[in-house]
């Protein structure tokens, strides 16, 4: 029993990092709005025997036009994302106005609605993931 949950634990592996490669382009396509409009953003992963995860920070995101870019590419990522089991898990959300800072943690994507209402520089680090069951 104990090399049955070995390979299932290798096999999530396995199939993370297969995700990762499938799914990988087409997000770098659907975030390549944000950097034509002077946004910046790192994608990073992470993947282990129970998690797969998908890293998205996004940065530096200032005026009401790179703020409503910004939404709309985060609702089309978050839709292909979910096409392929990968789902919000948490988003960081960071406001600098008049020089102060602000972090706000948010779990529901409904929450970033009407980005550009939201005042100062904007950060957003999200994590989209998959457990192993």
């Amino acid at each position: 029993m104990k090399y049955i949950k070995l390979f299932e634990n290798f096999d999530f592996i396995q199939l993370s990092k297969d995700k990762y490669k499938r799914i990988i382009d087409e997000t770098k396509d659907i975030l390549l709005e944000l950097s034509d409009n002077d946004i910046r953003y790192q994608i990073n992963k992470y993947i282990d025997d129970m998690i797969f995860e998908l890293q998205i920070d996004i940065d530096h995101i200032e005026t009401k036009e790179q703020k409503t870019i910004t939404e709309d590419v985060i609702f089309r990522l978050n839709q292909f994302l979910e096409e392929h089991d990968l789902s919000i898990q948490k988003i960081e959300f960071y406001q600098n106005t008049d020089g102060e800072s602000h972090k706000h943690d948010l779990y529901d994507l409904d929450e970033i609605d009407n980005l550009q209402d939201s005042a100062g520089l904007l950060t957003i680090e999200m994590v989209f993931g998959e457990h192993n069951d």
